[in-house]
């Protein structure tokens, strides 16, 4: 329904597909995506759909944020505008859930071999630098801690294992 007045031009059933498509032919892909929570008309229903969705689609990477009412766009004037209050308790919700995917994501990382673009030395510990697995964009998602060897510097890329998962982090040590 939400899609359907947000005018995308798709549905859910499609979507599913195509993601179940994506998995299939694709091992090991990391998905992302953005939801919009709060847009006018949303329904409870609409929501607990929305909510059944990601726990069904497991997105590796999911970011979220609640409808904000722009002059000038087609939504400005829609009816059923929802409340501040719902529309942050919804995006709460809908974290929450999301919290709990990434870290059974990432725990499932853990004993595998991956590789970790270093970006930089941990500022607490001269023995930890912090970059990036492929999974992971800047300034978005969490990073990959990752036991000193020598040669670390900025911009190598190092085999590392996972040894251990956060909600959103990854700890590795490399491998030599």
């Amino acid at each position: 329904n939400v899609l359907k007045r947000m005018r995308r031009g798709t549905n859910g059933d499609a979507i599913r597909r195509r993601l179940h498509e994506l998995r299939e032919k694709i091992p090991h892909i990391a998905l992302r995506t953005t939801m919009l929570v709060g847009y006018p008309g949303e329904t409870e229903e609409d929501f607990q759909a929305l909510l059944q969705f990601i726990e069904e689609m497991r997105f590796e990477r999911l970011g979220a944020f609640a409808y904000s009412r722009e002059e000038g766009t087609p939504s400005y004037d829609l009816d059923g505008q929802l409340d501040a209050a719902t529309k942050a308790q919804r995006l709460d919700e809908l974290m929450y859930r999301q919290r709990a995917i990434s870290k059974a994501h990432n725990e499932g990382l853990i004993g595998r071999e991956v590789q970790v673009m270093i970006e930089k030395q941990s500022s607490e510990s001269e023995l930890v630098w912090i970059g990036r697995t492929a999974q992971q964009a800047p300034e978005i998602d969490g990073m990959t801690y990752v036991g000193a060897s020598d040669g670390m510097k900025p911009g190598k890329i190092v085999a590392a294992q996972i040894t251990q998962a956060t909600d959103y982090d990854l700890v590795a040590e490399p491998i030599i």
